[in-house]
């Protein structure tokens, strides 16, 4: 039966499709399509106008004011105003206000304020206000305020507030708030507030607040807060809190918090807390901080360790295991390539099969097996059972009996090898294939090497060599008892029992007991019991018993018994017994019995018994019995017996018995009998029977019989039988028989039998026979026969027979026969015949036959024949003939033929038998005398004494004393003026004349006052009585032995000159000094003097200084002081 729908309301457009249908509203367009459908509402359009619900089908209900909701199937409901909700299937719901719900399959909902939540399929649930949540699935759930979660799947759940999460799969949920969490696979689970964690896979789970966690695979978990860990694979496992774990693969397990482990591979494990492990392979282990294990079930436990490869198993700190079934137990072990086992710290092995144990060391190759610490095997496959050892090669034993210490410190390189098989061979090295070692610190190098001893060395295929034995090279032998032989080449023998002997060299021997003889070279030999003779280069020899002979080079000799000989050089040989024979140079040769010879050079030969001969050079010979000949530069020759002479330079020749004779230079000679002449030079010659002469530059000549003569210079001559002259310079000549002439200086000449004359300087000249003349300077000249003469200074000369003449000073002239004439100073002479004048300064004059003149002083003249006049000072003037005036002073002048006039003073002169003392005094006749300052004595037998006194013209026997005193008169006596006074009673008395005699001294007084009374002689005076007396033969006697006097005292002022000379040095006062010391020399004209000055500081600017002089030659002393004031 049908029931009658029902459509109402005002205004409307309503309609009612159904039985108990109903479509009610004011203003409404509802749409009800079903029994007891109902579609209500009023202006339920959304938009203003009229609602448009619409419910199809039995019990559908679709309402809500101003809105457009769509219910259909049975018991469908879609409800809320301002709405659009759409409510799919029986029962399905979708609700809420100012929302656009989707509900779609049976029981579904949808729901939210202002939402857009879908829910399609049955029993699904989308809801949450303001939200766009989607459920996909029967029984499906998507929940969460402000959401967009995802559910697709059945029973799949996605829900939280604030967040975007999705599940898809069945039963897969996706939960946390705030969150974007993707659960994807049947019953996965991606759980956690703020997170981002995503499951992937049936029972996947990724769960952890403020996370993004993932897990992909069947049962694959990660988890942990604050992290990042991923799990790939079935069972997977990444685990950890604040971790970037990575397990991939199924039951991989990456787990520990603040890590960030990796495992990869079916059942792979790392973990660990606050770490970095990796394990890549199935069932890899990574256990530890920061391991590595690679490869399948690779296990790698403790810092840093790395296990790689199938089986492989890094335990400990920094431990390595690369290859498959390697095991590397132990910190910073390390085990390379498969099935090798590195059991032990810093252990290192590489390779297959290999086994090592201990610390410190390390097998590369393959089936390696060793024990011990600090060892290492390098090959396949070696046995080494010892510590600090090395084995490189295949198939080598080292103590394969395993016997503690046997085995230690041995090396070996090479193959099949066997070391420490039946002894102790600690310390050993093996280099080469099938060795043979039994002995401690034994060294096998070669093929088939073997050695049977300790310290023992074998090198070379076949080698062999007992204990501190040494062999090397093919079938080379080391043997004897008791001995340290070493053989070194093919076939090298070295043998003896007690002996070091050496063989170097193929087909080499060094043979004999108790030696330590040395062959080095093809087929060299070093023979001779109790010997340490040394063959070295092919074909060589050294032999002889009880010696030390050396040969050195091929074919080289050195024999002899008891000797040290040795021959270096091809062809060489240097023999003798008892002797230390030296031959070096192709072809050389030293030999002789008891001998030293030596010979160096191309074909060098040095020969003679008992001798120590030397020759130095191609083709150089040094020969002769009991000599020590030196021959030294090609072709040079030292022949002689009982001989030292010596040869040195391109064809030099030095020749005599028992001499000692020189020849250095190109083609030089030295040549004599009982000689010791020296030639040295290119083509010196030095000859002569028992000599000593010497020449010594390019065709220097040193000549003479029984003679010592010199020759040194480019073609100096110095020749003379029993002589000793000595020429030196370019050209220099000193000649002549049972001389001691010398020549110094270019051109210079020394010439003059029975002479010893000498000239030094550019062409200078000194000659004479019997003589013993000097010439020193630029062409000067000293000559003359049987003489003394001195020339001293450029042009100076010196000349005459028998004399003792000296110039010294440019263009000095001192000559005269039969003299002893001095000049000193630049164009100063001193000349005359039978004379001994003396000139001292430049242009100074002293000249005249027979005198004894003496100037001193700058064109001081003292001149006069058969005189003794004396002028000292600048221009100081003594002349006349048969005189003996004395001027001295700045021009003073004393003159006069046949006087014995004295002038002393600057400007003082004296004239007529006269006497002048003081600066511009002046005495002109006989018997005056004037003392003092401008004194003048204008009259015969005058006196004047003190300044400016003047006896008058006239004036006649007159005196003036005192200064300013005045005569008037002749035969007057004047004592001083008007205003002096006189207290000398009696004095003019006839009594006192009568009591006084003759006159006969003169009374002086010193500054203090004191009188005494001295000769005129002790003055240096001369009275009247003397002048007149001068006329016998025996006042000129007295008058020269004066004058000898004289002479004495100008020695005794020449000292005293060079006294001055050594008191010039004043020391000075440095800065921080109080007192100086000095010492100084000085010499004048052959005289000599020594000073000691010193200088004290007084004040700041003020210094006091004196010194002490002695005069060697003339034994005086003087001194002075002084103070110097600066500001």
């Amino acid at each position: 039966m049908t029931m009658t729908a029902y459509a109402s309301g005002n205004d409307g457009h309503n309609s009612a499709y159904g039985d108990s249908s109903n479509a009610s509203g004011a203003g409404s367009s509802n749409s009800a399509y079903g029994n007891t459908a109902n579609a209500s509402g009023t202006d339920s359009n959304g938009d203003g106008q009229a609602s448009s619900n619409t419910a199809t089908g039995d019990g559908a209900n679709a309402s809500g004011n101003d809105s457009a909701n769509n219910a259909y199937g049975q018991d469908s409901n879609a409800t809320g105003n301002v709405s659009a909700n759409i409510a799919i299937g029986q029962n399905a719901f979708s609700s809420s206000n100012t929302s656009v719900n989707i509900a779609i399959g049976s029981s579904s909902n949808a729901a939210g304020t202002f939402s857009n939540n879908i829910a399609i399929g049955s029993v699904s649930d989308a809801s949450g206000g303001t939200s766009s949540n989607i459920a996909t699935g029967p029984g499906s759930n998507a929940t969460g305020s402000l959401s967009q979660n995802v559910a697709t799947g059945r029973s799949a759940n996605a829900s939280g507030s604030n967040s975007a999460n999705v599940a898809t799969g069945r039963s897969a949920n996706a939960s946390g708030t705030a969150s974007t969490n993707i659960a994807e696979g049947f019953f996965a689970t991606a759980s956690g507030n703020n997170s981002a964690n995503i499951a992937s896979g049936t029972t996947a789970s990724a769960s952890g607040n403020m996370s993004a966690n993932v897990a992909t695979g069947f049962g694959a978990s990660a988890s942990g807060d604050n992290s990042d860990n991923v799990a790939s694979g079935t069972s997977a496992n990444a685990s950890g809190v604040n971790s970037d774990n990575v397990a991939t693969g199924n039951a991989a397990n990456a787990s520990g918090s603040g890590s960030a482990n990796v495992a990869s591979g079916l059942g792979a494990n790392a973990s660990g807390v606050n770490t970095h492990n990796t394990a890549v392979g199935a069932s890899s282990v990574a256990s530890g901080t920061d391991a590595t294990a690679l490869g399948y079930q690779a296990n790698a436990t403790g810092t840093s360790a790395v296990a790689l490869g199938t089986g492989s198993i890094a335990n400990g700190t920094n431990a390595a295991a690369l290859g498959q079934g390697s095991n590397a137990s132990g910190n910073a072990a390390t085990a390379l390539d498969s099935s090798n086992l590195a059991d032990g710290d810093n252990t290192t092995v590489v390779g297959t099969n290999n086994s090592v144990t201990g610390d410190n060391s390390g097998a590369f190759g393959t089936g390696n097996t060793v024990n011990g610490d600090g060892s290492y095997a390098i090959g396949d496959p070696n046995v080494l059972n010892g510590n600090n050892s090395f084995v490189f090669g295949d198939n080598n034993n080292v103590n394969a009996a395993n016997v503690a210490g046997n085995g230690d410190n041995i090396q070996v390189v090479g193959s099949n090898s066997n070391v420490a098989g039946t002894a102790n061979s600690s310390g050993s090295s093996v280099f080469g294939t099938g060795a043979t070692v039994d002995g401690t610190n034994a060294v096998a190098i070669g093929t088939s090497t073997t050695v049977s001893g300790n310290n023992g060395i074998a090198i070379g295929n076949g080698a062999t060599t007992g204990a501190n034995g040494i062999a090397t090279g093919v079938s080379a032998n080391a043997g004897g008892t008791n001995s340290t032989n070493a053989a070194y080449g093919n076939n090298a023998n070295a043998s003896g029992n007690d002996s070091f002997n050496t063989a170097s060299g193929v087909d080499s021997k060094a043979t004999g007991p108790n030696s330590s003889n040395t062959a080095t070279g093809r087929e060299a030999n070093a023979s001779g019991g109790f010997s340490f003779n040394t063959a070295d280069g092919a074909l060589a020899n050294a032999s002889g018993g009880s010696s030390s002979n050396t040969a050195i080079g091929r074919e080289a000799n050195a024999s002899g018994g008891n000797s040290n000989n040795t021959a270096t050089g091809n062809a060489t040989n240097a023999s003798g017994d008892s002797s230390y024979n030296t031959a070096t140079g192709v072809g050389s040769n030293a030999s002789g019995d008891i001998s030293s010879n030596l010979a160096s050079g191309h074909d060098a030969n040095a020969s003679g018994d008992t001798s120590n001969n030397v020759a130095s050079g191609f083709l150089a010979n040094a020969s002769g019995t009991n000599s020590s000949n030196i021959a030294s530069g090609n072709q040079a020759k030292a022949g002689g017996n009982n001989s030292n002479n010596i040869a040195s330079g391109t064809v030099a020749n030095a020749g005599g018995n028992t001499s000692r004779n020189i020849a250095n230079g190109f083609d030089a000679n030295a040549s004599g009998n009982n000689s010791a002449n020296t030639a040295s030079g290119n083509q010196a010659k030095a000859s002569g029977d028992n000599s000593n002469n010497i020449a010594s530059g390019t065709n220097a000549n040193a000549s003479g019989t029984d003679s010592n003569n010199v020759a040194t210079g480019s073609a100096a001559n110095a020749s003379g039988n029993l002589s000793h002259n000595v020429a030196t310079g370019e050209d220099a000549n000193a000649s002549g028989a049972l001389s001691g002439n010398i020549a110094t200086g270019l051109l210079s000449n020394a010439s003059g039998t029975a002479s010893d004359n000498v000239a030094i300087g550019r062409d200078a000249n000194a000659s004479g026979g019997g003589s013993d003349n000097t010439a020193t300077g630029l062409l000067a000249n000293a000559s003359g026969t049987g003489s003394l003469n001195v020339a001293s200074g450029a042009n100076a000369n010196a000349g005459g027979d028998g004399s003792k003449n000296i110039a010294t000073g440019g263009n000095s002239n001192a000559s005269g026969n039969t003299s002893s004439n001095v000049a000193t100073g630049e164009l100063a002479n001193a000349s005359g015949a039978t004379s001994s004048n003396v000139a001292t300064g430049e242009r100074a004059n002293a000249s005249g036959a027979t005198s004894s003149n003496v100037a001193t002083g700058d064109s001081a003249n003292a001149s006069g024949a058969t005189s003794s006049n004396v002028a000292t000072g600048e221009l100081a003037n003594a002349s006349g003939a048969g005189s003996s005036n004395i001027a001295m002073g700045n021009q003073a002048i004393a003159s006069g033929d046949g006087t014995t006039n004295m002038a002393i003073g600057q400007g003082a002169t004296a004239s007529g038998n006269s006497i002048a003392i003081g600066t511009g005094a002046g005495a002109v006749g006989p018997g005056d005398v004037a003392v003092g300052q401008g004194a003048q004595v204008l009259a015969d037998n005058g006196s004047a004494y003190g300044a400016g006194a003047i006896v008058g013209a006239g004036h006649t026997n007159a005196a003036a004393f005192g200064a300013g005193a005045t005569t008037t008169q002749a035969n007057q006596q004047t004592f001083g003026t008007a205003s002096n006074t006189y207290t000398m009673s009696g004095i003019t008395s006839g009594a006192s004349k009568t009591v006084q005699g003759a006159p006969s001294h003169l009374v002086t007084s010193n500054a203090g006052g004191d009188l005494a009374a001295h000769t005129f002689a002790e003055l240096g005076l001369v009275t009247q009585g003397d002048i007149s007396n001068f006329a016998t033969q025996g006042d000129l006697n007295a008058v020269n032995a004066r004058l000898n006097a004289l002479s004495g005292r100008t020695d005794k002022a020449l000292s005293g000159v060079a006294m001055a000379f050594a008191m010039a040095g004043v020391p000075e006062l440095t800065p921080g000094e109080r007192f100086a010391l000095m010492g100084n020399w000085g010499t004048f004209e052959g005289e000599n003097g020594l000073a000691m000055n010193a200088a004290m500081r007084l004040a700041k600017n003020v210094q006091l200084n004196g010194g002490v002089a002695w005069g060697l030659n003339e034994n005086l002393a003087g001194g002075r002081v002084g103070v110097r004031v600066g500001w």
